[in-house]
């Protein structure tokens, strides 16, 4: 079990077994928040599993053609409505390929 999980209130789950029942409870009730497709037709999908108010565990994986999901990776997420800073954010295309990068420059700390 990854350390970032038993900081979040998951210090009761010492086997990776557990965790991984728990992760399969998770899945089933979590709310589905995105599903991107590949060139090759595979569907990387989002579930997300609201545990308190603002607070949860994501999970990401591939979705079957059945509409089954099998997990790669999980994290512990938090939403907040709080605004720490602005700032401008400016969009550049990269010139080799069709992709882009946005660019943001944070002064408090003085880098971009």
């Amino acid at each position: 079990m990854h350390k970032f999980m038993r900081t979040v209130g998951f210090s009761m789950y010492q086997k990776k077994q557990d965790m991984e029942k728990l992760l399969r409870r998770l899945a089933k009730e979590g709310e589905r928040t995105g599903v991107l497709t590949d060139a090759d037709g595979g569907r990387l999908c989002e579930l997300r599993a609201e545990l308190a108010p603002g607070i949860g565990v994501a999970m990401v994986g591939q979705l079957s053609e059945r509409g089954t999901f099998r997990r790669e990776y999980y994290y512990p997420y938090t939403k907040s409505t709080e605004i720490s800073s602005r700032a401008d954010c400016s969009i550049q295309r990269h010139t080799e390929r069709e992709t882009y990068a946005g660019l943001l420059d944070e002064y408090k700390v003085g880098i971009s």
